[in-house]
This record gives structure tokens, sequence and C-alpha cells, in this order.
């Protein structure tokens, strides 16, 4: 673990650049050409993979290392949707034609090409099976995903659906991998919690089915007419993708509105750094020139603006104008991947456990509530992720105006970004989780739009991963798969500012940008601050 953690940070180190050359989970192996025209399942153990069509109603059985089909043999129902083996090498597959009875699963020998056992299935609109521990996991278009008793069909247990149109599943040992042909993307989830643990995109537009071997996870893909072999691990827990190329205005406007002067109105503006998701395209320029630049005990950089003497009437403004290559960051860490609490380094915890007036780690609801949500889990990744969904279970979306503490937005139900981050940093700290926020500067459509709002949201520390992103305003959704893919990706439209772990001695609680005023009788000051975003056009 200490040597997957080295590796980790020198990638870090060495930026974007040099990840593309570390496996990771969900990178394309090889492709393998389908051999039928509308292929709905896949299977596969040993050196074979089997592959279901539901236009021609056959199984192909190929040789799973060079794809070559090996042969056909008839598929023992019509449109069949759904195919997996089981420990003693039986195939499963499942009959979707509720119009006439309800749906089957039957069990066949692909050797002598007899069915062994027809069992009626519990739920219709089957179009997906996995095996596991000698039953049979079963989704459906209805959104429902159960495990079935193989010998009668009987329900044993159900699971949460990682999305809306699931149409693969498999089974690597220890979790169930989900594919879903609207969404294009594939849900690694823990069988027993139904907890999607990471989401990776789907190597093609439209998953008919998956199955899981030695490491490697078959996508089939129906639009492609192809298996994609993917790697469900690898040395590299995050990588960066899809770059996008704007340029940003931001803005800080101040109006003396009132009837005296302002002797002196400041304003620090945060100075974004290159991280491994963004990339300065040119120097950072500054309308005017600042007055100097400075830190905070964050380590974040300002730059300093004084505006002297401002009349009633008139207005100055501030301007850093940004050209940026921002990427997708995808992570994917397994949970027995992170190391215990005790592995964290003393200085991130001396740091970022504290308390502050957001935060009020002593207050009786929240020692409670923390106490009571954390329970006797002890693994780190665990901990965030039961924190984070009681932080959204608890609380919906609403930008009313004004930060409130933890335990107030929490008793109330409500809270904006900010909000959201200090409840759940708050609870983080309590279960002993160092946690920090990073606030941002958004594209919120088009490459040519503005951004009045901003977006602030949490990052937690797992050994030996470090900082990770943990969105759980927007993570606050129903479907586990929607969930964790907040939580699993940055995207391309956010350029970040500032990281903080408490109050700024610049900032305060603000981010992004903050003004200071001194000034004498009625001097009334309107401030305006936004991001205005253009596409990228490289200056002569």
């Amino acid at each position: 673990m200490r040597l997957l953690g080295a590796v980790l940070v020198l990638a870090v180190l060495l930026g974007a650049t040099a990840l593309p050359a570390q496996t990771r989970p969900g990178q394309v192996v090889r492709t393998i050409a389908c051999p039928s025209p509308c292929p709905t399942g896949i299977a596969a153990k040993g050196d074979r993979l089997w592959v279901i069509d539901r236009f021609t109603d056959k199984i192909y059985e190929l040789d799973r290392r060079s794809g070559k089909v090996c042969r056909e043999m008839p598929s023992p129902c019509y449109q069949p949707t759904g195919l997996t083996v089981d420990d003693q090498g039986m195939l499963w597959v499942g009959d979707d034609m509720p119009d006439f009875g309800h749906d089957k699963l039957y069990r066949l020998d692909p050797d002598g090409q007899e069915v062994v056992a027809v069992v009626p299935s519990p739920v219709d609109f089957v179009r997906s099976l996995a095996w596991q521990d000698k039953a049979l996991w079963v989704g459906t278009r209805k959104q429902q995903l159960v495990r079935v008793d193989p010998d009668d069909g009987s329900i044993l247990s159900s699971s949460p659906v990682p999305s809306s149109e699931m149409s693969g599943l498999g089974f690597d040992g220890k979790f169930l991998w989900s594919g879903d042909r609207g969404t294009d993307q594939i849900y690694t989830v823990d069988p027993g919690t139904g907890e999607v643990v990471f989401v990776l995109p789907a190597p093609g537009l439209s998953v008919s089915g998956i199955a899981c071997a030695e490491g490697s996870v078959y996508v089939l893909d129906y639009e492609k007419r192809a298996v994609f072999e993917m790697r469900s691990k690898g040395r590299a827990s995050v990588w960066t993708y899809k770059p996008r190329r704007v340029t940003l205005c931001y803005r800080v406007v101040m109006h003396n509105q009132g009837s005296a002067a302002a002797p002196l109105l400041t304003t620090h503006i945060a100075v974004p750094k290159e991280t491994i998701r963004q990339k300065l395209l040119s120097k950072i320029r500054w309308e005017p020139k600042p007055t100097g630049f400075e830190k905070d005990q964050w380590d974040v950089e300002f730059a300093r603006f004084e505006f002297a003497d401002v009349v009633p009437g008139e207005t100055v403004e501030a301007r850093m104008h940004v050209d940026v290559e921002m990427h997708h960051l995808r992570r994917a860490i397994y949970p027995d991947q992170v190391q215990g609490l005790d592995a964290i380094p003393a200085e991130i915890k001396a740091r970022y456990l504290n308390d502050a007036n957001k935060y009020q780690l002593q207050h009786p609801f929240m020692q409670t509530l923390a106490k009571a949500i954390v329970g006797d889990e002890k693994n780190p990744w665990w901990i965030a992720r039961r924190l984070a969904h009681a932080v959204g279970e608890r609380m919906s979306y609403e930008m009313v105006g004004g930060w409130e503490p933890a335990p107030v937005v929490l008793e109330r139900g409500s809270g904006s970004c900010s909000e959201y981050t200090f409840a759940f940093l708050s609870l983080c700290r309590i279960a002993g989780i160092p946690a920090r926020y990073a606030g941002a500067i958004c594209v919120r459509s088009e490459d040519g739009s503005c951004d009045e709002a901003f977006h602030r949201w949490a990052q937690v520390y797992l050994p030996p991963f470090g900082w990770v992103d943990w969105d759980v305003q927007a993570a606050d959704a129903e479907l586990q798969g929607a969930f964790a893919e907040q939580l699993c990706l940055r995207g391309n439209h956010r350029l970040v500012t500032t990281y903080g772990g408490g109050p700024s001695n610049k900032l305060v609680w603000e981010y992004n940008s903050q003004h200071q005023l001194k000034a004498k009788g009625q001097a009334n000051i309107l401030v305006e601050k936004y991001g205005e975003w253009s596409p990228y056009s490289p200056r002569p």
C-alpha cells in the first residue's frame, strides 16, 4: 500500500501528462468483434466468452483469448435478454416476453446444449443477469434489482438500483458491475449495501451486457456490435480527460452610491493555480495593476487592489483575465484501498480537524448525530460516504442568503452549497476525518456564459490518496449512481481559486474574492462580483 501511495503522489507531482501511461480502472485493453447483429447478453468463464442475440435467437461461444467463434447453439427462448454463467459452468438465460406470461430463467448446459431447468422469474422485464454465491442477480427495465433463488425463483433479497436503465450485470467475485445504456456509464456496486463505489464512462454508447473474468470486465455494446475488454483495477486511481479551453474575465465592481467619499476600498482576488485538472494557457492579466500580492494562512495567493478617495457616484473595478484549459477529473477508489485514520499525517490532522464558528464541533446535536451515523465503522471511505448520505437525507438545496453554521442548517433542513459543505465538514471532523473546502468560478452552460453564484464543495483526506473531492450538495440524488458520479467526477467547468480549512485572514468565509471598506459618513458601496466566460482564442 505504501508503494501505491508513492506512485500516486509521483503522478500528481508530474501532472496530467504522466497519467495516461498508467493502468487504471475502465481502461480499454482491446476490442473484440461481436459475431451477431443484436447482442443482448454476455458471460465469461475460463477460456470462453458467450454472447446471446435476440435477433438470431442464438448463443455464440467465443475463445476469450482470440475472440474467434468456436460454435453456435440455439437460445432456449425467443428474444433472450441477459446471460450469465454459474459456478458449475451452466449458462443462465433471461426471457423478456411479459406479453406471453411471466418472464422465465433458463439454465442451459453449454456442452450438451440442453436446457436442464426452467425457473419462473419473480420479476418481469428481465434485462440483465449475474451469478453470485449460488444465486442469480436479476435486473429489469422497471428499475428493479433482486437476488433470486435459482431453485424456485423466489426473491432472496433486493438492492437499490444504481441507475434507471440497467442494461448489463456482471460479478467479479466482490462487486457487481452494472451498465446503463441511458447514461452510458458503468457502476461498480457493493452487493451487500447497494452502494455505488465508483462510476466509469462506458466504452461504447449502448451497453447491452457485462461479464467479469480474471481482472477484466467485458462490456457488450449493442450499437457497435463489439465487446470491449476493460481493466477492473490499475495502478492509477485518478485521471483526466476531455480538455476544455476557455477564457475568464472575473470582475469585482464597486459603486459608491452614498453621499460621502470612501477613503479606501480594498479588494482581494484569489489567484488560481495550476493543478492536475487545470492548466493556465497564458500569464494571468490584471486590470488595473494590483497593489501587491500576498497569501493567507491556507497558502492561497491573492492579488490586492486599493482604490483611494472614491467619491459619491464613482465606480471602480478590478479585473482578472485567465486563459485556462480545464479537464474532467475522475477517481476510482476501492474502499479497501483506503488506509485507517491512524495513517493520516499529523500535520494534516493539526490543520484540518480544528473547530470554527461555522462548524461548532462541540455542539451536542452535532456530536450525537455524528456518532449515530458513523457507528462502529472504521474505514474513512465508508465513514465519509455515510456522512454524505446523512447530509443529503436531511437537507434540500435552497440559496436564501447568509451562511448559517452546521447545526442550524441540519436542523432546518435546507441550505446553499456552502451550508451543505459546512455541515459535512463539521461531521467529518467530529469523526476524525480531516476536511476542507474548495471554491470555484463555474462555466454554467456554454463556453460563452456568466457565473454570479459560484460554487463551494468539500474535500476529505483519505490516506494514501490525499485530498479527494466530496461534493455532497451536487451528490444529493436519489439514485446511487447519480450520487456516486458527483463524488467521483470533477467536471471541466469549474476553475478552482480557493482552498481553505476555515475562515481566511484575507477572505473570512468568502471564496474567490472579498472586499473591505473604510469610510466616513454616508458611504454606501454596492458590489458586483461575477465571472464572464468566453471561448478561448490565442492572443497574438
